[in-house]
C-alpha cells in the first residue's frame, strides 16, 4: 500500500491543518467500509462512559478466562462487545483521557504531558451530549483530568461531582429516579479515577485472599509478605524507573526477586478486584432499577500497566516506553437498546474512536472533525466489517517537576537523556504488527514487532518497513508541529502538587 505524505502545514490554521495531517496518516492504512443497511434509531436514555486508570487488561476476565477475581466484568463481557485490540494514544493519564474525551490526539487536544489544561476550543464528548439536550454529569476523580483542568466542558458546575461514580454516589439516585419516571429524560454520565495506580496499596489484600486463597500462596508468611510489600511501597519509584541498580542494591535477585515479584503482583490483583467490585455495584444498581435495557455503557481505561517483564526497561509503571501492556487497553461496550452485538471485536481500534462511536450509538450528532476518531457504530451493530485502522501512539513528555526528579534515575536517563520533544518515541499498530521509531543516540531505530498472541510482549524486534518508517516520521513531525503556543502548561508549584497527589513524586 502506498504511503501518503501528510499535506503541507502552510497557509492554513494550525489546528485544522494538524488535524488534517492525522487524517492523512490514518488513511495510509485505513479504509472505511460502506454500511450495508440504514442505521436503526437509537433508544438509549442512559449513557455511561466509565474510564478508569492503569489497567493491565490481562488481569481482567474478558481478556483472560483464567482470571476469576473480576466476576462483574466477566458478567458484563457475556452481554457486551469486547474489543480485543484497543489502543491508547499514550501511557500517561492526562494525554490518554484527553484523547478519549476529545476523540482526537495531541496535535488537536493539546496535551503532551500531565498535568496540563485542555484548551477551551477543544470540543469534548460532554459538550456534544449537552448540546443534544442530554443531562450531563461528571465524576472526575483523576487528578490529571479534572474539571479544573477543563475536562468537564459542557457540564454545569453543579453537575460536576467529587470522587468517582459509584452505586452510592449521592447525585446518582435522583438521576435514576428521573429515568424511571420520565420516558423523555436522557442522561450522560462520565467518570474517571484510579484504584490501581502505583504504588499499589495493600489494604485490600486480606479480603482478597479470603475470597481467592489460591492466588495468595506468597502471603503464607504474613510477616514476610508485609516486609516485602512495605519495601515495594518505599522504593516503588526507584524500582520502576531504575530497576536494575535498585534491585541489586536491595538484594532482589534469584529467589528473593521471584518472591518480591509475586508480592507486588498480588498487591495489583487485589486492587483490580476492588475496581471490579466498585464497577459491579454500579451495574447492579442500574439493573435493579430496570434501566439496563435502555443503557449504553463503555468500560475502558486511559492506559495499561506493565508489571514485571524481565526484558522491559521499566517495571510496574507506564508512560515512557512503548510497551504493549501499556498501550493495549480494555474496551467493552454494552448497549442492548443501541443494537450492540455481544461478542468479540477483532479489529484494531483507538481511544479516539470511543467518542464518535458512543455518540452515534446514542443517536447524537457529533460535528465532523478532521484528525478525529472513527464512528464504529456500523461495525459494532454487525452491519459492516471492522474498518482497517492504524493506531498511532507516542511517549509522553516530562513536565518540569517530573523531569527534575526522573532524570536522576540511571535507567530512565539512558533511554531519555533529555526532555527534548524531538526525542518522543512513536509507534503504529496495524493488526498484530507494531512498528516503532525510537532514538538511539543521534540516530533513530525502526523496529518491527509481531505481537505474541493478544497483546503479548512480542518477539525480538526485526527490521521494519520503509513505508512505515516514512509514516512514523510524518506522525512525529505532526506531533512536534502541534507543540508551539500551547497554553495548557501549569505553573511548577501546582504541577508538583498534582504529581505528588498521584504518587509520581515522593
Amino acid at each position: 500500500m502506498a504511503t501518503i505524505v501528510p499535506e503541507s502545514l502552510r497557509d492554513r490554521g494550525r489546528r485544522r491543518l494538524l488535524a488534517g495531517t492525522l487524517i492523512g496518516l490514518a488513511s495510509v492504512f485505513s479504509r472505511l467500509l460502506a454500511c450495508g443497511s440504514a442505521e436503526p434509531e437509537a433508544s438509549p436514555r442512559l449513557v455511561v462512559l466509565y474510564a478508569t486508570c492503569s489497567v493491565n487488561k490481562s488481569r481482567l476476565a474478558p481478556y483472560d478466562p483464567a482470571v476469576d477475581y473480576t466476576p462483574h466484568l466477566a458478567s458484563l463481557a457475556e452481554r457486551s462487545l469486547v474489543f480485543e485490540r484497543h489502543q491508547t494514544e499514550a501511557g500517561q493519564s492526562g494525554i490518554a483521557f484527553a484523547s478519549i474525551f476529545s476523540g482526537a490526539q495531541a496535535p488537536v487536544h493539546g496535551v503532551y504531558s500531565h498535568p496540563s489544561r485542555i484548551d477551551d476550543d477543544v470540543t469534548l464528548i460532554t459538550e456534544v451530549f449537552a448540546d443534544a439536550g442530554w443531562d450531563v454529569h461528571a465524576w472526575l476523580g483523576h487528578a490529571m483530568a479534572t474539571a479544573d483542568l477543563n475536562y468537564a466542558q459542557g457540564v454545569p458546575p453543579d453537575h460536576v461531582h467529587s470522587g468517582l461514580l459509584t452505586a452510592n454516589s449521592p447525585a446518582l439516585a435522583p438521576i435514576l429516579d428521573r429515568l424511571e419516571s420520565d420516558p423523555a429524560y436522557r442522561a450522560f454520565l462520565v467518570t474517571n479515577f484510579t484504584l490501581t495506580h502505583g504504588a499499589y496499596r495493600a489494604r485490600a489484600v486480606a479480603r482478597f485472599c479470603e475470597r481467592y486463597p489460591h492466588h495468595c500462596d506468597v502471603r503464607g508468611d504474613t510477616e514476610r509478605f508485609d516486609e516485602l510489600a512495605a519495601l515495594y511501597r518505599k522504593q516503588n519509584l526507584r524500582l520502576s524507573w531504575d530497576f536494575s541498580g535498585t534491585a541489586q542494591r536491595l538484594g532482589l535477585t534469584g529467589a528473593r526477586l521471584e518472591e518480591f515479584v509475586a508480592v507486588v503482583e498480588l498487591l495489583y490483583e487485589s486492587r483490580i478486584h476492588v475496581l471490579d467490585g466498585v464497577f459491579g455495584s454500579l451495574m447492579e444498581e442500574i439493573e435493579q432499577r430496570g434501566l439496563l435495557p435502555s443503557t449504553l455503557l463503555a468500560f475502558t481505561a486511559d492506559h495499561g500497566e506493565i508489571l514485571y517483564r524481565e526484558d522491559a526497561a521499566f517495571k510496574w509503571t507506564h508512560g515512557f516506553q512503548l510497551a504493549p501492556e501499556v498501550l493495549g487497553v480494555p474496551l467493552l461496550i454494552y448497549g442492548e437498546g443501541a443494537g450492540v452485538r455481544p461478542g468479540r471485536y477483532a479489529g484494531v481500534t483507538r481511544s479516539i474512536d470511543v467518542f464518535p462511536t458512543l455518540a452515534a450509538l446514542a443517536g447524537v450528532s457529533a460535528p465532523p472533525r478532521e484528525g478525529g476518531g472513527v464512528d464504529l457504530s456500523a461495525a459494532v451493530r454487525g452491519e459492516a466489517e471492522p474498518p482497517d485502522l492504524i493506531a498511532f501512539s507516542h511517549t509522553a513528555l516530562f513536565s518540569d517537576p517530573l523531569w527534575r526528579l526522573y532524570r536522576n534515575f540511571e535507567t530512565l536517563r539512558g533511554l531519555h537523556p533529555s526532555n527534548d520533544p524531538q526525542r518522543m518515541w512513536v509507534q503504529a499498530r496495524r493488526g498484530d504488527v507494531v512498528h516503532q521509531l525510537v532514538p538511539e543516540g543521534a540516530t533513530w531505530s525502526l523496529r518491527r514487532i509481531e505481537l505474541a498472541g493478544e497483546d503479548g510482549a512480542g518477539v525480538s524486534p526485526r527490521p521494519g518497513s520503509p513505508d512505515m518508517e516514512k509514516a512514523l516520521r510524518a506522525y512525529r513531525e505532526t506531533l512536534l508541529a502541534g507543540l508551539p503556543g500551547r497554553a495548557g502548561k501549569l505553573d511548577p508549584v501546582r504541577s508538583e502538587h498534582l504529581l505528588r497527589e498521584l504518587g509520581y513524586i515522593e
